[in-house]
């Protein structure tokens, strides 16, 4: 179905939209007259395909996919590679070929995928899995497996779906073929290159050794732990979620002014948006436990969309501060609903509520992609909005299971 189509109500609706890039994703019409998003593959967009064409190196930073070609190659289309279109165009060769006097580039920071890869077993050293490549003029790539029994791997054809790697030590390297030329003329470059790190590396080890080396393991420590939580909201969180910053929701509390309750992880407080939507914010108490908190949440309600589930809108990471941002729901918990000493309501609210809890865990035990065990389903954990309609809230004990682990 297209994305303009406004199903009425009615039975469950789903659409599956495949766009240009590859991405085919799958979404449910949900009560609130909007589409969620409930699956989508592949989960980056470096996996999609032959996106960066043949001989392409595929990188993200910063949810911005960009492209580029692997040593020894020039871009196929110089003006559409340019402009950033086409890059599904791919990268050739600067100098054609000629098989048998032909070279090889060691390349150490991008990685090659192995499922195009022909295991050639009968080699397990470097030099031979090298002559074996050489010998086979169609063979463009070759590399030697650090696992037991070593394996020879060859590549045959366009290399495709190459990505850049954070470091150098990240996976195998491979040998890319080349012309003769090319491959010594890049060689020595790179060659020259390690020469100049490594020369800087032992000039600026010497400095940092009138430091206190107590005082850089601390601050490195800290400063890892930072970017790692930081990398993971930016690479693993829904692309629905907004990242607020600290100032943002100090100002929507009003300096946390009107607290809603507390739990075992931090306190909510309610908000206001500068929308005029009302929230509900939690804010994580203890570093190491807010960041494990803030991954939990993240990786369970902040991946799903349902009726009966209560809205992540987004979190906030900045600084010290972890938080997170919910949908505010206007007539409280069950436990307060339950409790009330006022005219009680009637059998049909009572049995929505309970009917609206029950899809609710059947969509966590059955219907997402990975399991979600609640573990701490009481009245104060399910929230009313102002319809009565039940949200299961609070996944702080939450755990995600297999698809098959057994009931």
């Amino acid at each position: 179905m297209g994305s303009g189509l406004t199903p009425k109500a009615g039975p469950i609706m789903a659409r599956e939209v495949l766009n240009s890039n590859g991405e085919l994703s799958v979404y449910f019409w949900v009560n609130n007259n909007n589409w969620g998003l409930v699956w989508f593959q592949p989960q980056s967009i470096c996996g999609v395909y032959g996106v960066c064409g043949a001989y392409g190196v595929c990188l993200i930073q910063e949810n911005i996919l960009s492209c580029s070609c692997v040593q020894g190659f020039h871009p196929r289309n110089a003006t559409t590679w340019t402009s950033q279109e086409w890059w599904s165009s791919g990268c050739v060769r600067r100098t054609p070929l000629n098989c048998s006097t032909d070279g090889f580039l060691q390349v150490t920071d991008k990685s090659l995928s192995d499922e195009e890869a022909v295991q050639y077993s009968q080699q397990s050293t470097l030099l031979g899995c090298k002559t074996a490549c050489l010998n086979n003029c169609s063979c463009t790539a070759f590399a030697v497996s650090n696992s037991n029994p070593v394996v020879c791997k060859l590549w045959f054809g366009d290399l495709l779906n190459m990505q850049a790697k954070a470091t150098s030590s990240e996976g195998q390297p491979f040998f890319i073929r080349l012309a003769a030329s090319d491959a010594s003329q890049l060689s020595a470059h790179a060659g020259r290159s390690s020469n100049r790190v490594v020369a800087l590396s032992v000039s600026i080890s010497l400095g940092l050794a009138l430091l206190s080396a107590l005082f850089i393991l601390a601050w490195f420590i800290q400063r890892r732990r930072r970017r790692l939580v930081e990398k993971f909201v930016k690479d693993d969180t829904s692309t629905w979620l907004r990242a607020f910053s600290y100032k943002e929701l100090k100002v929507a509390t009003n300096n946390f002014a009107l607290k809603l309750g507390k739990g075992a992880f931090g306190s909510v407080f309610k908000g206001t948006l500068l929308d005029k939507s009302l929230v509900a914010v939690k804010k994580l108490e203890g570093f190491v436990q807010a960041e494990k908190q803030l991954r939990l949440e993240l990786s369970t309600i902040g991946n799903i969309h349902h009726a009966n589930l209560v809205s992540l809108r987004g979190f906030c990471v900045d600084g010290c501060q972890r938080m997170l941002v919910y949908e505010y729901m206007q007539n409280g918990s069950l436990n307060s609903f339950l409790s009330r000493k006022s005219k009680e309501e009637d059998w049909e609210t009572r049995f929505g509520i309970a009917l609206g809890t029950a899809r609710g865990l059947l969509y966590l035990h059955e219907e997402c992609r990975d399991r979600i065990i609640h573990c701490d389903i009481k009245p104060e954990n399910i929230l009313l909005d102002a319809d009565f309609s039940p949200k299961l809230a609070d996944f702080e004990l939450a755990k995600l299971v297999g698809r098959d682990f057994s009931q």
